[in-house]
């Protein structure tokens, strides 16, 4: 029986520890991750185990020390909650007074419990069954997403396709051979050689040699003229022309390039640093691209911030933002290298972003964390410089990746524009900067393409007509060059 009490009472504290982080993990998947649900899990539930203890050491039973302890949690957990809710209608409401409210009841219950010594048993049970329930329908909101991302990542299994073995399905293209898959990788303020030379006297052509090994045509000299923004020359690129709108997701237009390759019987997969890239008409492979965690959410919706451990559980790494980018980052470099695994049974274009080697600066060249404070920091050269030589490594890595499991591929690699150093260091630290000298180091990009048994002359070529010679020569599509467009400049502010 002593076993069955205690069980009971410890047990109802253990639910109502693990709810709100279940409820916050199933309603916000995909986003949210398992293990941030746990941590706060952890949390919890070693403050309502303390909380039990320091009760069971003034009634001397565990039912009153465990129904009492529930009543402490649940307001701990919501407080944040109601605190905002009432503020929201009674804006100068003192959140001390909020809690006194909550406090008085629960030390009247608790000296009625002194007093009359209730086993509390019933009241605990409740508790449990109610809690348990929750519990319960959390984890049955999350299973359809989770199987959904499982099946997402597992073998098609087609009628006449015994065991789920991947079949080639994909139709043959113009001179009877299977139509290869297309990865182009774009890498943000990723910066050509001249711009590399002009700006950090940097020597970036053992990455080249590299990429010309392993079979690239690779361009010293293309421009992207017609913008500095990342949010005009992603969409050029993605329509194969100059002055194109900004992405807008749901819309139900995709970018030109999506068209072409839908029309010639491929499938559309993206690898989206902060969901930027177009959704409609596509598949993402990246679906972890929000910066708040869900910690973040179960922290603000506590009493913990105005409690004494608000200075300790805040320097959880994952309640920094640096953290949080820093593991949205893991996510696309890891969806890069994997990128292959999601091409069975249909070709694939596989359209990937990231934001690097763009600040912030998070790796040193050997893909060791930056410190926080340098995370923006334009004035140091070894910051952007050790970033691209992590960037270098990660892109050799994906591309032997790919051309390992996929060795017909066609790999295209770019940035929107180099980096943007005079209108940064102008923007932080007030430098002198010469726009209409500048501006165009700014854009000299990375270019270089890899089809197999085709060389290709980009030599000079932008990324808008880098990319019709491609849908020209190798897929015979009619595509004629563009004139270059009009420079535009990049003043500050």
């Amino acid at each position: 029986m002593k076993v069955k009490n205690w069980l009971l009472a410890i047990l109802p504290l253990i639910l109502i520890s693990l709810y709100p982080c279940l409820f916050q993990y199933s309603t916000n998947l995909p986003e949210s991750r398992f293990q941030d649900a746990m941590i706060f899990f952890g949390i919890f539930l070693a403050i309502a185990l303390a909380t039990f203890l320091v009760l069971l050491a003034i009634f001397r039973r565990p039912g009153p020390a465990g129904f009492l302890g529930c009543l402490c949690m649940l307001i701990l957990i919501n407080f944040g909650i109601v605190k905002s809710g009432v503020q929201s209608v009674f804006p100068s409401f003192p959140g001390l007074v909020l809690l006194g409210l909550f406090a008085i009841p629960v030390l009247a219950i608790g000296l009625l419990l002194l007093k009359k010594k209730y086993r509390c048993l019933i009241p605990c049970v409740l508790l449990t069954v109610m809690f348990g329930v929750l519990c319960f329908s959390g984890t049955a909101l999350a299973v359809p997403q989770l199987l959904s991302n499982d099946h997402r990542d597992s073998p098609r299994m087609e009628e006449g396709n015994p065991g789920g073995k991947d079949r080639d399905s994909r139709p043959e293209g113009q001179q009877g051979g299977k139509l290869p898959n297309v990865y182009f990788y774009l890498y943000d303020e990723y910066c050509g050689p001249e711009s590399l030379q002009y700006y950090y006297d940097y020597d970036n052509s053992g990455f080249y040699e590299e990429l010309e090994s392993r079979g690239f045509a690779c361009s010293m000299s293309s421009y992207n003229m017609e913008s500095c923004a990342t949010t005009q020359l992603v969409p050029n690129l993605y329509n194969l022309s100059y002055a194109q709108p900004p992405f807008n997701s749901g819309d139900g237009e995709s970018p030109r390039i999506y068209q072409l390759f839908h029309d010639m019987g491929y499938q559309v997969n993206l690898i989206s640093h902060n969901d930027f890239l177009d959704t409609d008409g596509a598949r993402p492979l990246t679906e972890n691209q929000v910066e708040d965690s869900i910690c973040i959410i179960l922290y603000q919706n506590s009493l913990l911030p105005n409690t004494p451990l608000s200075g300790l559980i805040e320097e959880l790494p994952q309640l920094q933002a640096a953290y949080q980018y820093t593991a949205l980052v893991e996510e696309v470099l890891e969806a890069m290298d994997t990128a292959w695994k999601h091409t069975k049974n249909a070709p694939t274009l596989t359209l990937g972003y990231i934001q690097m080697p763009h600040t912030w600066f998070i790796y040193d060249k050997d893909g060791n964390p930056v410190p926080e404070e340098d995370h923006l920091n334009w004035g140091d050269p070894q910051f952007y410089l050790g970033q691209l030589e992590y960037t270098n490594k990660r892109i050799l890595g994906a591309v032997d990746n790919i051309l390992e499991h996929d060795p017909d591929a066609i790999i295209i690699l770019m940035s929107d524009h180099g980096a943007r150093l005079g209108y940064h260091l102008a923007e932080l630290y007030d430098a002198p900067y010469d726009y209409e000298t500048d501006t165009i180091h700014q854009q000299n990009i990375l270019n270089c393409i890899r089809v197999k048994d085709h060389a290709l002359d980009i030599e000079g070529l932008n990324g808008v007509n880098t990319l019709r010679l491609m849908m020209s020569e190798v897929f015979g599509l009619d595509f004629p060059q563009y004139p270059d467009p009009e420079p535009k400049l990049n003043p500050y502010p």
